[in-house]
């Protein structure tokens, strides 16, 4: 039995195509008939073909097949069927002893069978399982086509948006289903300026997508006209508590991050509700948080948190949806190891993202009055208290999993040299430098440098360091054994380039990518 479903046929009016004997399309006829079902009647394939043509597939509620019939059987059939809509569910009539190919065809795309000799009831309900599969089938073909067509037009604008600022914006969009509600915008304000949204709307749906597209656009034409952040956030969230929220129920929020950037002043406005904080980097590579944290999404609570305003000098600004932060943690890696990944990656890496649960989206923006020409990019920032000592054979598992995951390219070598020093500089940072639990804290800063294809390392901790002078330490530690700070002479000799500064609590280190 076959199955095919119109979406112009009324359920008043539900036709079925049956194909069989004679004998066999008189029970069917009588027990569809009775059951509300309008019947066409095919004595072979070539006869349902024939009608399949005549009336357009479409226009079929069902399609009901005994397996074997003389010429073209119900596996072929089936298969003509499938060609002319993929929505198509199967169901054969069978005789006893049929089971291996019933086996096979359910394998190959039947919906179900129907065992012989017919009964009413049996017939009935099979014609209702395969009457509300193909209903439902083409449902969802419906929404993947809009879908589809939805993800296009983003892309395509996103495109034509993100081309106006060729060389300084990055931006990696991979959508988890065809579309869902994270989108990101680009809106130009003048020459000098103009705004960069990510939002994500609750929900994962064709919905969802609608809803963003929506918010976005509203946020368009507040921005273009003048408006800023504040006044468009403030707008928004009214909007969503007002109108699309109410009686203490969230029906619907918009986590948003916008970034107003302004090139002739230096500058940058950042209002967040509900992502994660953006990352403002040096032009070194060294990266720190760039706006409020914690903020809850757009249509939770009247009060908004403040616009923070950052000078910068050169260097690169990044934000991203919750989704690369979720599929960082998935690979047990740093978020800004991840996007970089991303960001080279000249289409979708599968498999970096086989593990995504949620959209991904990711932006990076260099700031500098070169764009690319001897950046850095941050591979890690991070920051630990003393306790972190126990805990350093999983940290430095981590390190290597996003080092890895960063550059593929990296060899073994510098790889095992990188690993040792991270691990002997957040040793002697936590050890030497953290002598209060509650207040000190020992940061890590890896970057990467293309042009001279080289990792940059700065540990450095809040400790008063040491009074010791470095170079004759090192000069001594040639002539003679020595049992003090030896770490130090280790990262000296593994890495191409070591400077100490602060009294030894902070330490730079270059590594070669590869090495000769």
């Amino acid at each position: 039995m076959i199955a095919v479903i119109s979406m112009s046929t009324s359920p008043a009016t539900r036709r079925l195509l049956v194909v069989d004997d004679p004998v066999a399309l008189m029970i069917c006829e009588t027990s569809f008939k009775k059951a509300g079902y309008e019947v066409v009647r095919a004595g072979s394939a070539a006869a349902a073909r024939r009608h399949l043509e005549e009336f357009g597939v479409e226009s079929f509620s069902a399609v009901i097949s005994d397996l074997r019939m003389p010429g073209e059987d119900g596996l072929s059939l089936i298969h003509h069927l499938h060609t002319l809509d993929a929505a198509i569910s199967a169901v054969l009539m069978t005789a006893e002893g049929d089971k291996a190919l019933v086996t096979r065809a359910l394998r190959e795309g039947a919906q179900n069978f129907v065992d012989k000799p017919l009964t009413q009831a049996a017939l009935v309900a099979a014609a209702a399982t395969a009457v509300a599969a193909t209903t439902k089938n083409r449902r969802l073909a419906s929404e993947a086509s809009s879908a589809r067509a939805m993800a296009e037009t983003q892309l395509l604008l996103l495109g034509r948006q993100t081309s106006k600022l060729a060389g300084r914006l990055k931006l990696s969009f991979h959508p988890h289903a065809t579309a869902g509600g994270d989108f990101a915008a680009v809106y130009e304000l003048d020459e000098h300026r103009f705004v960069i949204l990510v939002t994500d709307v609750s929900g994962h749906d064709l919905r969802a997508a609608y809803h963003s597209a929506y918010l976005q656009g509203l946020a368009r034409g507040l921005l273009v006209n003048g408006e800023d952040l504040a006044v468009v956030f403030a707008h928004l969230n009214r909007l969503l508590l007002e109108e699309w929220n109410g009686d203490g129920q969230i029906n619907l929020s918009l986590a948003a991050c916008a970034v107003c950037v302004d090139l002739s002043r230096h500058q940058v406005q950042v209002l967040n509700c509900g992502l994660p904080s953006p990352s403002l980097a040096s032009r070194e590579g060294m990266a720190e948080h760039a706006g409020a944290t914690g903020s809850s999404p757009l249509g939770w609570f009247d009060d908004l948190p403040p616009v923070v305003i950052r000078d910068f000098n050169q260097g690169l600004l990044q934000f991203w949806s919750d989704g690369l932060k979720d599929l960082a943690e998935r690979h047990g890696v740093s978020t800004l190891a991840l996007a970089y990944r991303l960001h080279q990656s000249s289409g979708r890496d599968e498999g970096v993202l086989k593990l995504s649960a949620d959209d991904v989206i990711a932006t990076r923006l260099d700031l500098s009055d070169h764009p690319g020409r001897g950046t850095r990019y941050p591979l890690m920032t991070e920051s630990y208290a003393a306790g972190s000592l126990e805990r350093i054979d999983t940290l430095q598992d981590y390190f290597e999993r996003s080092l890895r995951m960063a550059l593929p390219q990296l060899g073994e070598d510098t790889l095992v040299n990188t690993l040792l020093c991270l691990r002997e500089g957040l040793l002697n940072a936590l050890t030497h430098g953290c002598k209060r639990p509650d207040i000190d804290r020992a940061t890590l800063q890896v970057a990467y440098a293309p042009e001279t294809e080289s990792l940059h390392v700065c540990i450095a901790d809040s400790g008063p360091g040491h009074n010791f002078d470095y170079l004759h330490h090192e000069e001594r530690a040639a002539r003679e054994l020595v049992t003090e700070h030896r770490g130090l002479i280790m990262m000296k000799h593994l890495s191409r380039n070591l400077q100490v500064s602060t009294g030894g609590s902070r330490v730079t280190m270059e590594f070669p990518l590869t090495t000769t």
